[in-house]
């Protein structure tokens, strides 16, 4: 008998080819061979630390314009000192604080994953986001409850 999650699976997949939205096919496809053929270790050891390996290789995509020489220093330098390079800096900051606070979140809310799962495949599929959602959106969330926290306390 087919499983609940497979059939979760199945419907982002056709959900995914129906928006033309690659990525998320490809992930889908990915765990659904997983799935088929009972590589369930795999599918655990993603569970457990694909976000953190995700995250080490976009970091490492994001930082290869300066292993392959795209990018100088003298460059980073006249960008910073322009207001939109200054600003990029600064959101730059944000972002990275936000994600850090979206994974704490994440871990001490578990029962926040589901929606945010649910918002971000819908954002996804339908407004062609890129699929970091969870960790933007759990991190945008913990700032919201940081603030309202300080007005309640």
């Amino acid at each position: 008998m087919i499983n609940e999650g497979i059939i979760i699976l199945i419907a982002i997949l056709v959900l995914a080819i129906f928006t033309q939205n690659q990525s998320v096919a490809y992930a889908v496809a990915i765990l659904l061979a997983l799935k088929l053929l009972r590589l369930n270790t795999a599918i655990e050891w993603l569970d457990q630390q694909g976000l953190k390996w995700s995250i080490v290789f976009l970091t490492a995509a994001i930082l290869a314009p300066f292993a392959s020489g795209k990018v100088s220093i003298i460059e980073i330098y006249n960008n910073v000192k322009t207001p939109v390079g200054f600003s990029a800096l600064l959101m730059g900051c944000f972002a990275t604080y936000l994600a850090r606070e979206g994974v704490t979140l994440m871990d001490t809310n578990p029962d926040l994953v589901p929606a945010l799962i649910g918002g971000t495949i819908i954002g996804v599929s339908f407004f062609q986001g890129v699929a970091v959602g969870p960790l933007v959106a759990s991190g945008i969330l913990a700032f919201i409850f940081s603030i309202i926290n300080r007005f309640i306390n």
